[in-house]
């Protein structure tokens, strides 16, 4: 980070100056945390720096809906420890790709938002339509012995 003045740079760089910087950013970021449209900003903040500019921007131009269930989910949840993740929208991707290769690949997209339930149920059927069409005929023969 750029001072104006060589001072400024080795305060930062001792340990007080480090904590200083340190309750800045807390501060601020406990600020965005305050508000929806600051959440949005911190949840852009951390796509871009996992995903990469590509998967912020898309992330940013979806409707808040799970694209399984239809069900409308918060783009900007609010976390509270032991709080519920069922409304919270969820970037849902092909495993064969890792973060890196949507990174380097703004042409990459993810496939699509999904609420935390439906993302925990794809990852536990591993992406398999063929476990899935197992499960679906399974309720389906259970639904007609009733």
């Amino acid at each position: 980070m750029a001072y104006k003045r060589p001072r400024q740079e080795r305060y930062v760089n001792t340990e007080k100056g480090r904590a200083a910087h340190l309750r800045c950013v807390k501060k601020d970021r406990d600020r965005l945390r305050s508000t929806e449209e600051g959440r949005l900003v911190l949840r852009l903040r951390k796509i871009k720096s996992t995903w990469g500019q590509a998967v912020a921007d898309w992330y940013e131009k979806q409707k808040p809906m799970c694209q399984s269930c239809k069900k409308s989910v918060n783009k900007a949840p609010l976390h509270i420890k032991g709080g519920d993740k069922q409304d919270q929208a969820v970037i849902d991707h092909d495993h064969q790709y890792t973060e890196k290769d949507y990174r380097n690949n703004p042409k990459l997209k993810p496939r699509g938002l999904l609420c935390h339930q439906c993302n925990v149920g794809l990852g536990n059927f591993k992406d398999s339509i063929d476990g899935m069409m197992n499960a679906i005929l399974y309720l389906a023969r259970k639904k007609k012995k009733i």
